[in-house]
């Protein structure tokens, strides 16, 4: 304030101008005397100075401290097995700083598994250039918020197929978890899924566990469950054993020999054609071909199987 004085005691005579010269300064928060070095009082352009008795009192000049609030930065990740930190982040919020100066803060948060942590802000330091300013401000300091986010994953019951054997197909293990962090497995249990006979079922499961090495690391985890699938396919129905016949005319009716077979129906065909589960036979003299095929059941695909012949031979008398 170089120049601004006011007459605080006594007065002046009217039209008599006051002018002074100060030399007070100050920058930083807090006070400074505003030296009162002259006083010249003139009636228009004269200088009268000489007839006041002039008492000079010093003036206060005082920086008040600039109110800001400075909040720790928050973040948010989806968990992937880290520690997510911000160690130095922070913005004003309230207030402003002076045009040039810079915040720099430290932060004390982290937080890896899923939830939610205070980010608390530690300290504040403001600066002009290389000169450290932060007693001139009074700071409120705010903490942020850090937050992991459940990772998504889809997890499904394994899915196995199998040719019929008669025997219950099933799986009380199996399974897999899409996007997991890398090194972490998935264990399942409660499997329900079983079927014996031809078709497909569901292989439900009851529940899943997520570990990162031996620590449980499923409520970091939004699961979706899936089931997989359980299919029994149709093998091929057995061929029986079949004997051709051979033999002298004996006026009775020959066929072919048959044991065994499974898997669906035997049936007989005279021309490969025409099939019967009647086994044709031959009485007189001569020869025919039997065909054999098993039309399969619902767990059996049909087959052709090996024919055989009937041979019937003329008998001979003299």
């Amino acid at each position: 304030n170089a120049s601004g004085c006011s007459v605080t005691s006594g007065s002046v005579v009217s039209g008599h101008s006051v002018t002074c010269s100060n030399s007070g300064s100050i920058t930083n928060r807090g006070s400074a005397t505003n030296t009162l070095s002259s006083v010249v009082i003139k009636s228009g352009t004269t200088d009268v100075s000489g007839n006041y008795s002039i008492t000079k009192l010093n003036g206060t000049l005082t920086v008040n401290a600039r109110s800001i609030t400075v909040t720790a930065s928050g973040g948010s990740k989806t968990y992937d097995g880290s520690a997510l930190t911000n160690a130095s982040g922070c913005s004003v919020t309230s207030g402003s700083v002076v045009s040039g100066h810079s915040v720099a803060c430290s932060n004390s948060g982290s937080i890896t598994n899923k939830g939610s942590t205070t980010n608390t802000l530690s300290s504040v330091s403001i600066k002009s250039g290389t000169t450290d300013v932060t007693g001139n401000y009074s700071i409120t300091k705010a903490n942020g918020t850090l937050t992991v986010n459940a990772r998504a994953t889809t997890c499904t019951s394994g899915s196995s197929s199998r040719g019929y054997n008669g025997s219950a197909l099933t799986n009380t293990t199996g399974g897999s978890c899409t996007n997991l962090v890398s090194g972490h497995s998935a264990t399942f249990s409660g499997h329900t899924g079983s079927i014996t006979n031809v078709g497909s079922v569901a292989n439900t499961f009851g529940s899943v566990v997520i570990k990162s090495g031996t620590t449980d690391v499923s409520g970091n985890y939004s699961i979706t469950k899936a089931t997989g699938t359980l299919t029994v396919t149709k093998v091929d129905a057995t061929c029986p054993t079949t004997t051709a016949y051979s033999g002298t005319y004996d006026n009775a009716a020959h066929s072919i020999s048959i044991s065994g077979g499974s898997g669906g129906t035997i049936q007989y065909s005279s021309d490969n054609s025409s099939w019967s589960t009647t086994n044709p036979s031959r009485t007189s003299a001569g020869s025919q071909t039997t065909y054999v095929r098993v039309v399969g059941d619902s767990n059996h695909n049909t087959v052709s199987c090996t024919s055989r012949t009937i041979t019937v031979n003329a008998r001979w008398i003299t």
